[in-house]
């Protein structure tokens, strides 16, 4: 007598999503082992490995390795046509902006500085910014208040990597000095003479210049 077996086929399309996440830096990994999959015949079973995670600010696919088993540990993947979806792991950078301060005078010969500036926004509690202003004018017209920065951790490490920063530098103007020079008055009776009055005053001259007035 003969006996007919049972034809099985086995395989076919199998659909495998994962799941998006997002975060603001922090400076700790960000990944997500979230993933669904369709297709799978009864018996046989997923083994799957997350491949990827993202520290720094940007996106990067939410990629995995797949085998496919039947009951008795047989791998089967090749029997397989699989189809990733893969979802988005993103990172977004913290927001700063620095702003030096303007400031303006008259000229006196000696460089204009200002270094204090406002920083807008927060840092990680264990990131710190350093700034330097180095902005300068000195002579009679306006320059910008520039300066450098750097964002360290707790052991120096850069970490600037980690912020979107905006730099507004502020502004130095130096204006030209406002000199009064005042003349005198004088009167007299007609005695057919010129009237002439060479006497003068000088408001607002630095001491370190002399002036020369022809009145």
């Amino acid at each position: 007598d003969c006996k007919f077996g049972e034809l099985k086929v086995v395989g076919g399309t199998v659909y495998v999503t994962t799941e998006s996440d997002k975060k603001t830096f922090d400076g700790t990994p960000l990944y997500c082992h979230e993933y669904m999959i369709e297709g799978l015949q009864e018996n046989h079973e997923a083994k799957v490995v997350f491949l990827n995670e993202i520290v720094k600010p940007g996106t990067i696919n939410n990629t995995i390795s797949l085998e496919i088993f039947d009951e008795y540990g047989n791998v089967l993947t090749d029997y397989y046509d699989v189809i990733y979806e893969y979802g988005r792991l993103e990172i977004l950078p913290i927001v700063l902006q620095i702003e030096t301060e303007s400031d303006e005078k008259e000229y006196d010969g000696t460089p204009l500085t200002n270094s204090n500036y406002v920083i807008e926004g927060t840092p990680l509690s264990n990131h710190f910014v350093i700034v330097n202003v180095f902005g300068s004018q000195t002579e009679i017209g306006s320059s910008n208040n520039d300066f450098s920065y750097q964002i360290l951790d707790e052991n120096g490490v850069d970490v600037s990597y980690g912020y979107d920063v905006t730099t507004k530098p502020g502004i130095l103007q130096v204006h030209k000095i406002k000199v009064y020079i005042i003349t005198s008055s004088a009167q007299k009776i007609y005695d057919g003479e010129p009237l002439t009055c060479h006497e003068y005053t000088v408001e607002n001259l630095p001491e370190q210049y002399k002036e020369d007035v022809d009145v």
